[in-house]
């Protein structure tokens, strides 16, 4: 078995890492034996941190996961809380690059744009300050309902009909996969008495049975 060198940097990083990552690990991780780490440990007086097998285990998952995945996503893999990730990562002294910091914000981004345009489709509050557009094509079947006298109501996933309209079924398919409901119109919804707007190269219903007053 080769000697072992303690340089002042080894010893450090030593020091540093002992009472977190396992023996093997941090063998690997200086490139010597486990056996010298244990050795070198042990003169120098270093103890283990009494950590829980699952935070050990949320130790190799930020050791794997850290410079692509956020602490969020890798305390939802480690099952503990955020605040033990973060811990562990500045007991571990670890940093992110610009562009390791740049990549992940633009994930984040991404993924809670995926969740506001979902949100958007079912008509479900916002849970961001994002402003998102929802999906194109439930956007154009929208616009198409409304030319063919459907009564289409902004910021509604729900779509009306008159009773005695003629219903576009195939339309209506697609809609309710976009995540559109459809509903008869009740002339004693005062609300949407306000904002019903109708198209006019389909069948489209008269105002005045729609019990609507204005201009357009």
């Amino acid at each position: 078995m080769r000697k072992i060198i303690w340089t002042a940097d080894m010893v450090a990083q030593l020091k540093h890492y002992y009472p977190i990552f396992s023996d093997i690990e941090l063998a690997e991780r200086m490139n010597i034996g486990s056996k010298s780490v244990v050795k070198k440990a042990k003169s120098l007086g270093l103890k283990k941190y009494p950590l829980s097998g699952r935070q050990q285990d949320a130790v190799s998952v930020i050791i794997a996961m850290f410079t692509e995945y956020s602490y969020r996503e890798m305390a939802k893999v480690a099952k503990v809380s955020y605040r033990t990730i973060s811990r562990i990562v500045k007991e571990l002294n670890l940093r992110r690059t610009a562009d390791e910091e740049r990549r992940l914000r633009s994930k984040s981004r991404k993924d809670l744009i995926r969740l506001e345009r979902a949100h958007v489709t079912f008509g479900l509050p916002p849970i961001t300050r994002i402003k998102v557009v929802s999906n194109k094509h439930r956007s154009r079947l929208r616009v198409k309902l409304k030319s063919c006298g459907y009564i289409v109501l902004k910021g509604s996933n729900t779509i009306y009909y008159l009773s005695d309209f003629k219903r576009h079924f195939r339309r209506e398919a697609n809609g309710l996969k976009m995540g559109l409901k459809f509903a008869p119109f009740h002339d004693s919804d005062s609300e949407n008495k306000r904002n019903a707007v109708g198209g006019s190269d389909c069948q489209m219903p008269s105002f005045s049975t729609l019990g609507v007053t204005g201009t357009i």
